[in-house]
């Protein structure tokens, strides 16, 4: 028998012998007629193996969230009773005659413990449901789990911010910020924790994110791979705000040059106009090259830096996101609206 397998629209047809499955959409009388005889010499019942030794626990979009036509992050959780080494795949209905289009990643697991993986997958409209595959390295399909998507889904006004701190309720002001954009709409500010593992697969995982906001983070902890990530989510016009001031020492100094080439002198506490209210706050010495200065008050005092990257940008501020009094401040959420 064979099982029609759809994989980034490349359709490849492999042989799996007796108890295999037929997944294709058949047009026309020829193929039809092709069907027929095919069914005379080879049974088509759906056979999957014994699934009580593996199970399957799945999670889409960043905090149950994602936009349709972007790629959104599936978390895959696979437990299993003895050693398995193979593949799990996404499968989602394509635009191409009702065929399927699978994404695939490799996975192993120890017998008795779990591993989980993230693979990121296109929905598109009318996409309701998806199946994960659990596939071993012979290619059997060994268990089906069917996921329904009917929650989790955004409006294209709202604005996806990824968070990205150790302290990520002393952000939770975004949520209140509003913003008008050029055609007229109000958007919301939806925030959304995220971690490392959301920085990999070149920035396919974070591509439904209108905005990453790192504060009070060690990027330290940032390899190159997370790197590469942001940088091509950036370059198709992400808008990536770093907080310095009291906590640069985790930020700025630890940030990769060759990623952002910038330069603090050191913080000093004082009072700042933030949108004509003064606020006493740790402020950054901040230098980056070839950035444009950002005033939020009075124009010989620049708070934040600008730079342009592809169609996004990079935005350091001169102080923290994340602490008092700012946070607190009535203007916090229209400084960050801006």
């Amino acid at each position: 028998k064979f099982l029609m397998f759809v994989s980034y629209n490349n359709i490849i047809l492999e042989n799996y012998g007796k108890g295999g499955v037929i997944m294709m959409k058949r047009k026309g009388i020829l193929i039809t007629l092709l069907f027929l005889i095919m069914t005379l010499f080879v049974d088509t019942k759906f056979v999957f193996a014994d699934d009580s030794k593996y199970k399957l626990e799945v999670n889409y979009g960043i905090d149950g969230s994602y936009k349709i036509g972007k790629y959104i992050p599936f978390e895959i959780k696979v437990t299993s009773e003895e050693d398995f080494i193979g593949e799990v795949g996404v499968k989602v209905k394509s635009n191409n005659g009702g065929m399927y289009e699978s994404y695939n990643k490799e996975l192993s697991v120890e017998a008795g413990k779990s591993s989980t993986i993230l693979i990121p997958v296109t929905l598109k409209e009318g996409v309701g449901s998806s199946e994960i595959d659990l596939i071993d390295s012979k290619g059997k399909i060994l268990v089906t789990k069917k996921v329904s998507l009917n929650n989790g889904r955004v409006n294209e006004y709202t604005v996806s911010v990824g968070v990205l701190s150790e302290d990520k309720s002393s952000l939770g002001y975004l949520s209140s910020v509003i913003k008008n954009n050029s055609s007229g709409y109000v958007s919301t500010v939806k925030t959304l924790p995220i971690d490392l593992n959301y920085l990999q697969d070149i920035g396919l995982l974070i591509d439904g994110l209108d905005a990453i906001v790192i504060n009070n983070y060690n990027l330290a902890n940032l390899n190159e791979t997370n790197y590469k990530a942001l940088n091509n989510w950036i370059e198709k016009g992400g808008s990536l705000i770093i907080g310095s001031g009291a906590n640069e020492g985790k930020t700025i100094k630890n940030i990769d040059s060759n990623f952002l080439a910038v330069k603090t002198s050191g913080t000093k506490e004082e009072t700042i106009n933030l949108l004509e209210e003064d606020l006493k706050l740790v402020n950054s010495k901040v230098t980056i090259e070839n950035s444009k200065p950002i005033y939020f008050g009075i124009e010989d005092e620049a708070l934040a830096y600008s730079l342009s990257r592809g169609d996004g940008e990079i935005i350091v501020t001169s102080f923290d996101l994340g602490l008092e009094p700012f946070i607190s401040s009535e203007i916090s959420k229209d400084v960050m609206s801006i």
